[in-house]
């Protein structure tokens, strides 16, 4: 908005010197847009937004959130990872798998939209395909027999670029996207295609020697808001309380645990 006011504050001579006068001015406009053409454009456009699920959960659980993004004016998308693309990761192995098809989602997001990300996978994964990632998940995700990240175009940056919201794992699994170190054989440097990283719950440190090993890699390499030009918003509620019935420990009480030592505390 300030751009534009500016823009629209500028006077016809200062206008005719930026753009070398008043033939080149209209000779510049007949062939591209004004600045402040492109400003207002930029400004009406949905800001596309990218829903990274957390670990061991399925796109389709963060449908609502989508849609309530939508409705707010925002070009919101889930990242097509299913539970069981989580299973060649347990373990503290490599979270290719998933980190491909979140990256491979967040590109298609930026240049054919939402409902090219629904369909990223539609009908081509298969058995074959699960037994490649469990047989070494550090080559990363397989779709209809080859590597997904194979079949991705080369695209170039946009200037126009797009938000990220990644929920518990999905959270620094993003911050590891983010950068230009090579992760396993692949190097995604995705701050070329996000300005905006929002982690819900995310574990951004862990005690357990599992998972201790991806995010030591994390903190490590792009410790705190490492990217110029994301910004970077944390978040942390108090929603499920980690529990336990006898010798039993519940799927949160596990989680805490592994994050932090203690199953009896708050998350989300």
């Amino acid at each position: 908005v300030t751009v534009s006011c500016e823009i629209a504050r500028m006077t016809s001579a200062r206008r005719a010197r930026a753009f070398g006068g008043a033939n080149a001015r209209t000779c510049a406009s007949s062939t591209r847009k004004s600045p402040r053409t492109l400003a207002l454009r930029r400004l009406r456009s949905p800001k596309p937004v990218l829903i990274v699920p957390g670990f061991l959960a399925d796109a389709s659980d963060y449908e609502t959130l989508s849609t309530c993004l939508n409705k707010r004016g925002l070009q919101a998308a889930v990242a097509p990872v299913r539970w069981y693309h989580w299973l060649p990761c347990l373990g503290g192995r490599s979270v290719r798998p998933v980190m491909d098809r979140v990256y491979a989602s967040l590109v298609t997001l930026l240049y054919e939209g939402p409902d090219a990300v629904s369909t990223l996978e539609q009908d081509q994964y298969g058995w074959v395909d699960f037994a490649q990632e469990m047989a070494d998940a550090s080559k990363g995700a397989w779709t209809g027999g080859s590597k997904l990240i194979e079949k991705m175009p080369e695209r170039r940056p946009l200037r126009r670029k797009a938000s990220i919201v990644g929920h518990s794992a999905g959270g620094w699994i993003s911050r590891i996207m983010l950068g230009d170190l090579p992760y396993g054989e692949y190097s995604y440097d995705a701050a070329r295609y996000a300005d905006r990283l929002i982690t819900l719950g995310t574990p951004h440190t862990s005690v357990d020697g599992i998972t201790k090993k991806n995010l030591d890699f994390v903190n490590l390499n792009y410790p705190g808001a490492f990217e110029e030009g994301v910004n970077y918003v944390c978040v942390a509620g108090r929603a499920v309380r980690g529990s336990t019935k006898g010798v039993l420990r519940d799927f949160a009480y596990q989680s805490y645990e592994l994050c932090c030592g203690s199953g009896e505390v708050w998350g989300d």
